[in-house]
């Protein structure tokens, strides 16, 4: 959907500093250039659709409430090479409310690869008729929509699943940010062969009265609403594709300073508020990374959200922003870091620098992959220049990045990921399967420890021509106390499959972990392992 970023009071503190929000939100004393008298009009399709699905198309209308509308229809346009095919979607609906949505289907034509789609919604307002390209939005050259009709499924191994650790549902609706509807979403992580998603909402915004961006509720109805249609949703589901009630909570280093932690599966809510902005200069945090132990559940999941992110100077300053730091990352109630963030960027590399210096340090910690998606099926739409322009890009979408989680399948399956992901039995991808087991007494997954001398490690391979199968596998043993990793094993692949035994001698305590890195259609491909443990006897 679309981010928005912005408070009443920082409003009239700072009016053209802050660089995110929604296009009905305007300056006190002088106007906005996308400022319009419409609700928000969006179409959303996944960017990635798995074979022998037809294309599910999300129409959402928000603001209707202030801006009524009535609905006409929507052209749905394929280009597939130099060839145009149409579809339309006859609505005819009259709206006045704060949302509407529906997820309509198209049918899948018959073509695999890489397609153009552009929509044409007709709408009335005022008594005018008018039409809108994908989305009303006053962007300038605005992006087309594109997916991927695949012809071979995901790549992964049975008893693999996909999930999306970092996303915003529109539980997050404030004058910030919003996302896509529950039931919305869980469409398009099926179109796209997601299995699992993790709400993980703001904090600040979880516990705000509906239609109220500074308002507390003490009945807290949207963290209860959401939490009983997530578990109407999985049970109708049949957890086949599913979620972890989560939320992104607020919370201080030990520096004092504001971050983002991902808490999944924690029953109670837990509340933060100190970047939300709702109080002028209130910085104050119910927990700080310490004292967040006691709060947590036993089943519960903490994971440091972007941890390596660059935080802006006029963030810091008046949100009092920062980052995770090596002290804070140490704790054992923090399971690990989630490093791959929409895209492979510097705080991702930053990101992997921080979990190497930690692991060659002696703590076990693991790495988590998510896309903090406002919605964002298939398009990220934030603000250029504050009051004057939108932008559009390709990363921060929904499933791109992935953790891939090996599950006990004897486990109720929220059960299994959830300690497949507190135990580490997983990897992150923004395509291929990389898994790596340890052969001595028995076999070692990911996230384990062991004692022995001689070691296998096996490393298994899987992709596509989707996702790219030429590249470098690289293997990694890391000496606990060392200041760097060693490269031990370097192999070239281009097969969509690949499996490979590596001899390893234990001397001393350390760990292996395994990277790919390739390309595809969509740029550079990674996947990256957890490690495993091997200790000499």
């Amino acid at each position: 959907m679309i981010t928005q970023y912005f408070s009443t009071y920082l409003e009239q503190l700072l009016p053209i500093i802050f660089g995110y929000t929604e296009i009905h939100h305007r300056f006190k004393y002088w106007g906005s250039k996308y400022y319009k008298k419409e609700p928000e009009i969006i179409v959303d399709i996944p960017h990635r659709i798995e074979p022998d699905q037809d294309i599910p198309v999300l129409i959402l209308v928000k603001d209707a409430h202030d801006f009524p509308i009535t609905l006409v229809d929507v052209h749905v346009e394929f280009l597939l090479k130099n060839e145009k095919r149409s579809n339309k979607i006859d609505i005819n609906l009259s709206m006045n409310k704060r949302w509407w949505n529906k997820t309509y289907y198209v049918k899948r034509p018959n073509f695999s690869g890489f397609i153009e789609i552009n929509t044409s919604v007709k709408y009335n307002i005022g008594g005018i008729t008018k039409t809108c390209k994908n989305h009303n939005l006053p962007i300038k050259k605005s992006l087309p929509l594109h997916t991927y009709l695949s012809g071979v499924p995901y790549p992964k191994s049975a008893n693999v699943i996909h999930g999306d650790l970092h996303y915003h549902t529109n539980v997050t609706e404030d004058m910030v940010e919003f996302g896509a509807p529950l039931e919305a979403t869980y469409i398009a992580s099926k179109a796209l062969g997601l299995d699992f998603v993790c709400n993980t909402d703001h904090s600040y915004d979880i516990d705000d009265k509906i239609g109220s961006w500074t308002e507390t509720d003490p009945d807290l109805t949207k963290w209860n609403d959401s939490q009983a249609q997530i578990k109407k949703l999985n049970l109708e589901n049949q957890f086949n594709n599913f979620m972890i009630p989560s939320e992104e909570l607020s919370l201080h280093n030990l520096d004092g300073y504001n971050i983002h932690a991902l808490i999944l599966n924690n029953k109670a809510f837990l509340p933060g508020q100190g970047d939300g902005a709702e109080k002028p200069f209130d910085f104050s945090c119910d927990f700080n990374t310490e004292t967040l132990s006691i709060a947590l559940e036993q089943n519960a999941i903490c994971i440091a959200a972007h941890p390596c992110a660059p935080v802006p100077l006029l963030q810091k300053f008046f949100f009092k922003r920062g980052k995770w730091n090596f002290e804070d990352l140490k704790l054992e109630h923090i399971s690990g870091l989630q490093v791959f963030n929409g895209e492979v960027d510097d705080s991702f590399f930053d990101g992997l620098k921080m979990w190497k210096k930690l692991l060659l340090s002696g703590y076990k910690k693991f790495i988590y992959a998510g896309n903090d998606a406002h919605g964002n099926f298939n398009k990220y739409r934030q603000i250029k220049i504050p009051m004057i322009s939108i932008h559009e890009k390709d990363s921060q979408i929904l499933g791109e990045c992935r953790t891939g989680v090996i599950i006990d399948e004897n486990l109720a399956k929220l059960e299994a990921t959830v300690s497949a992901l507190k135990h580490g039995c997983c990897f992150i991808t923004n395509g291929p399967q990389l898994l790596i087991n340890a052969f001595a007494l028995r076999t070692y997954k990911m996230g384990e420890s062991f004692k022995g001398n001689s070691v296998t490690i096996r490393l298994d391979f899987l992709s596509s021509e989707e996702f790219g199968k030429t590249g470098i596998i690289k293997v990694y043993c890391g000496i606990i106390g060392d200041l760097e990793e060693k490269l031990f094993t370097e192999i070239s692949i281009n097969e969509n499959a690949f499996t490979h035994d590596v001899e390893i001698l234990v001397k001393k305590d350390m760990y292996v972990r395994a990277k790919f890195e390739g390309n595809s259609y969509r740029g550079k491909r990674i996947a990256l392992t957890n490690p495993i443990w091997i200790k000499p006897t």
